[in-house]
C-alpha cells in the first residue's frame, strides 16, 4: 500500500510530495510497529541515523551550490553569462534545446538540485527575455533533470537504487537503464517541440494563465 499513499496521494493533488512522504513515514512505521512487528528501538535508530547522514549530504551540497550561486550573483557573473546565453540565439525553441542539452550533461555528473541552484539564475533571465513560458520550461527543465539523475557516470538515482538492491552499477545495470533513457529522451523532445502537451491541463482548468 506504500505506493499507493505516496503516488496516490500526489497524482490526486491530495498532497504534494513531501506531506506523501511523511504519510508514507508513518504507514511504514504502523506496519512494521504493529502488523509485522519487525520495528524495535534499534531498528528505528538506525533508519534515523541513516536518515540524518543522507540528509546531511544533500543540505551541504544545497548548501554549498546556494553559496556558489550567491558569489556569482555578487560578482556579476550570472548578469554575464545570462547575457551571454541569450545572445548565443533569439530563437526561442533553439534557446531552450540548448539549455536541455547544457542541463542533460551536467545531470551526468551533478545532482538536480546542484544544477538548479547553478544554472537556473543564469537561464532565468534569458528565458523572460526570449518571452519563453516559464511553466512550460519548468516542465521541460524538471524532465531533463530526471534524465541526468539515471545516467552514467554519476547517476545519483542509480546509486540509490544500486544501493537498496545490494548491488553495483555495472554495464549489466546501465544496459537495462539504457532503454528508459532513451525513450525520455524522445518525451522530452516532443515536450519541447509541442509546447501545448505541458499547457494544456493549465490552462484548461484555468488555474494558469500565461
Amino acid at each position: 500500500m506504500a505506493p499507493v499513499i505516496i503516488l496516490g496521494s500526489i497524482y490526486a493533488g491530495i498532497a504534494t510530495p513531501t506531506e506523501s512522504a511523511i504519510m508514507g513515514v508513518f504507514y511504514a512505521l504502523f506496519v512494521g510497529l504493529f502488523i509485522y512487528k519487525t520495528i524495535n528501538l534499534d531498528v528505528l535508530m538506525k533508519a534515523l541515523t541513516d536518515t540524518v547522514q543522507g540528509s546531511a549530504v544533500v543540505m551541504f551540497v544545497v548548501s554549498m551550490a546556494g553559496i556558489f550561486t550567491w558569489a556569482a550573483s555578487t560578482l556579476g557573473v550570472i548578469d554575464a553569462a545570462a547575457n551571454l546565453v541569450s545572445s548565443l540565439t533569439k530563437n526561442p525553441l533553439v534557446f531552450v534545446m540548448l539549455c536541455n542539452v547544457v542541463i542533460l550533461i551536467a545531470g551526468m555528473f551533478l545532482d538536480a538540485i546542484s544544477i538548479t541552484y547553478v544554472f537556473m539564475p543564469i537561464i532565468l533571465p534569458a528565458l523572460l527575455a526570449l518571452g519563453i513560458d516559464p511553466l512550460y520550461f519548468g516542465i521541460v527543465f524538471v524532465v531533463a533533470l530526471a534524465i541526468g539523475q539515471i545516467t552514467p557516470p554519476v547517476a545519483v538515482n542509480l546509486y540509490v537504487t544500486a544501493n537498496l538492491i545490494g548491488s553495483n552499477i555495472d554495464d549489466r545495470m546501465v544496459k537495462f537503464v539504457l532503454p528508459m533513457v532513451l525513450s525520455a529522451i524522445l518525451a522530452l523532445i516532443f515536450l519541447i517541440l509541442i509546447p501545448q502537451i505541458s499547457l494544456w491541463l493549465p490552462l484548461a482548468s484555468g488555474l494558469y494563465t500565461p
